[in-house]
Formats: C-alpha cells, sequence, structure tokens
C-alpha cells in the first residue's frame, strides 16, 4: 500500500463513531453480496464472448456499408437517386407506423385508465396494433379478463374469510383466549369468539 492508501484506510476505519457497532459493515457487506449477485461475473471466457459478439456485430456493419456502397457504386444518377428516395421512402413508413403504435399505446392506457387499470408499457406492447378497430377491441377484450379475473379473487377471498355463525360451544374469556400460547389454537379460539373482540 502507499500513502494514500493507508490515509484512506486509516481515515475511514477512524471516522467511525466509537458507539457505532459493526451493524454497518454488515450492511455495507449485505448490499456489496446482493449487488455481486445481480451481475454477472466476468470470466474469460465471458468477456471472449463479449469481444466477439461485438467482432460479429461490427463486421456485419461493415459488410452491409460496403455492399450498399458497390450497390451505389453500379448505378447511375438515376438509379442512386430513386434508390435513395426508396430508402428515405421506406424509413418514413417505419417512423410513421411507430408513431401511429405510440398513439394507440396513448389511447389504449387511456382508456384502461378510466376503468381503473394500469397496464406496464410491455402489456400495452402485446394489446396494441395499427388499426384502432383491432386495438380498442383487444382493450375492451383485457378489461374484461382483468375485471373478471379481480372479482373473481375477491369472492375467492370473502369465501374463505366467512365468519362462522351458530352457537358458541364453549364459552371463554378474553383473556383465556389471549392466554393460549399456541398461535393457531389461539387465532382459531378467537375466530370462534369474535364477539369478544368487537
Amino acid at each position: 500500500m502507499n500513502d494514500t492508501e493507508n490515509t484512506v484506510v486509516s481515515t475511514t476505519e477512524t471516522d467511525r463513531n466509537p458507539g457505532e457497532s459493526g451493524a454497518d459493515t454488515g450492511t455495507a457487506q449485505e448490499t456489496e453480496k446482493s449487488q455481486k449477485a445481480k451481475t454477472p461475473e466476468l470470466t474469460a471466457e465471458s468477456v471472449s464472448k463479449m469481444i466477439q459478439a461485438a467482432i460479429a456485430n461490427y463486421t456485419k456493419q461493415q459488410e452491409q456499408a460496403r455492399s450498399e456502397a458497390e450497390k451505389l457504386a453500379g448505378m447511375n444518377e438515376s438509379e442512386k437517386l430513386v434508390y435513395e428516395r426508396d430508402q428515405y421512402k421506406t424509413e418514413l413508413e417505419k417512423l410513421q407506423s411507430q408513431v401511429v403504435l405510440a398513439q394507440m399505446q396513448g389511447t389504449a392506457r387511456a382508456i384502461l385508465a378510466e376503468k381503473n387499470i394500469h397496464a406496464p408499457d410491455e402489456l400495452l406492447a402485446m394489446i396494441v396494433t395499427a388499426d384502432a378497430e383491432t386495438t380498442k377491441s383487444n382493450v375492451a377484450a383485457f378489461a374484461g379478463m382483468y375485471t373478471k379475473a379481480v372479482e373473481d379473487g375477491i369472492r375467492e377471498r370473502m369465501k374463505s374469510g366467512t365468519p362462522r355463525t351458530g352457537t358458541v360451544k364453549n364459552s371463554m374469556t378474553k383473556e383465556q383466549i389471549l392466554a393460549i400460547k399456541d398461535n393457531k389454537a389461539r387465532i382459531q379460539a378467537i375466530n370462534e369468539n369474535m364477539q369478544l373482540f368487537a
């Protein structure tokens, strides 16, 4: 270690208050471990694969540019103009379709928001098409399925949590119920004697 590193280490060690425990260090180590778990480890093999993929991508781009240049070199002036016009036209159509899809996605988001459904962009991309009528029917179908699924989930929860009716077999006091040490038994006793906790 050189002097600068020694200074950094010594200041970080002395900056800690005497009352601080090693909990901060433990938390920092846990955070570091979780970050390492999220990021893939760089091995020689993975780096080699990334380099090979980058080289292949670069080579492909260069070959496309070369073939484009050769194609243009073999054309006369009017053919070049027609070719460039077609290229611009294709690019314009792509951009227009992207704009239309973005507008449809905004419309679909607004329709779903009216029904209190907030869908992520990934889901909207599956629902939305370039055709307005198809998009509208897709949004309506999704909203119907979503609402039905939510209602079914609510009904299912209400079935499982329905309070029991009838006479109470054992009359227990609130104190006796709270004194039960087993959590499951205590909860069951509370459910059976709900009138005591109202």
